[in-house]
């Protein structure tokens, strides 16, 4: 039977939490306040701003009573990931998962509401994983009018320097800041072929510098226009930061890739370039990212979302 490999349930945090948390992200901007900068890490946010022990277990015993395998709470205890199958899911959250043709592909969806049981509902905020459907990517292609060489080849590029010039970076590089010493991660949802950005760099001239790649949640594969976008992201990263250190997390689903970068405070800047139309978010979806979003923060996380490439 089909199983989904990332269903993922995301936790509320009580009243007193969400006014801790405002207040501890003013503070952590305020100069005159003594956690001014004094960023958390993921197990420091778990303590104060997570799901509980006792309902961390009610969590637990309900999704084993279900027959729920691999359950695994974040660092943060802010959300739980799991894997079941379609009958598991039909009989926990007592609705439909159904084959969907849409544009001539294939998905699969929940074609009902959810629901939760009553002891569970006040502290779960959001539930995920239920369809394939993913963000797109927002990549256009432009043919450049100026061409270099890569080689003996003659190709039309947006180079290093062009980049540089149109964002009026220059004065940065001139005072020595060129990523030396940062981590910065970007998301995505599909493999990506390192060669290609070794190519990329060594056509450039760029220092050499193999991304980390983290891959969550299971191996998306190859998947069209998501590889392409994610090979942009990395490239152009490295060409504006030629000494950063570049950290790929991928994921089937790019929103689950920037949860677990968060989550695991996988870098100080994380970049994504994945978008789609806000309207068509769930409320639980809309405060699932709000609340991420205030974590990032509190981690003293830089998010850059879709931002000039």
């Amino acid at each position: 039977e089909t199983v989904l490999p990332a269903l993922r349930i995301s936790f509320n945090p009580t009243g007193e939490q969400e006014l801790a948390l405002d207040k501890l992200i003013a503070d952590q901007r305020n100069p005159g306040s003594p956690s001014y900068h004094q960023w958390l890490t993921p197990e420091q946010f778990g303590t104060r701003f997570g799901i509980s022990m006792a309902n961390e277990t009610l969590m637990r015993q309900w999704l084993k009573s279900q027959g729920f395998k691999n359950v695994v709470l974040s660092r943060s205890r802010t959300a739980v990931t799991f894997t079941g199958t379609v009958e598991q899911v039909r009989t926990a959250f007592h609705t439909e998962i159904h084959s969907l043709s849409i544009g001539g592909e294939q998905h699969y969806a929940n074609v009902s509401e959810i629901k939760i049981p009553d002891n569970l509902s006040s502290f779960v905020r959001n539930v995920s994983g239920l369809d394939d459907f993913r963000l797109q990517s927002r990549a256009h292609r432009v043919k450049p009018a100026f061409t270099g060489l890569i080689g003996s080849s003659v190709v039309h590029g947006l180079a290093p320097g062009d980049i540089a010039t149109i964002y009026d970076i220059d004065s940065l590089y001139a005072a020595g800041i060129d990523g030396s010493g940062m981590n910065v991660a970007v998301v995505g949802q599909s493999d990506i072929d390192l060669n290609d950005v070794t190519e990329y760099r060594s056509g450039y001239g760029l220092p050499d510098s193999t991304p980390t790649v983290i891959t969550y949640l299971g191996d998306p594969g190859v998947v069209s226009g998501s590889k392409e976008e994610g090979e942009l992201d990395v490239e152009i990263l490295g060409a504006v930061a030629p000494k950063a250190q570049i950290t790929f997390v991928t994921s089937p689903s790019v929103m689950n890739a920037l949860f677990y970068a968060i989550e695991q405070n996988v870098a100080p800047v994380v970049s994504m370039s994945f978008g789609y139309c806000e309207s068509g978010d769930t409320p639980s979806d809309q405060q699932d990212i709000q609340f991420a979003t205030m974590q990032a923060n509190a981690e003293g996380m830089t998010l850059l979302v879709a931002s000039g490439d």
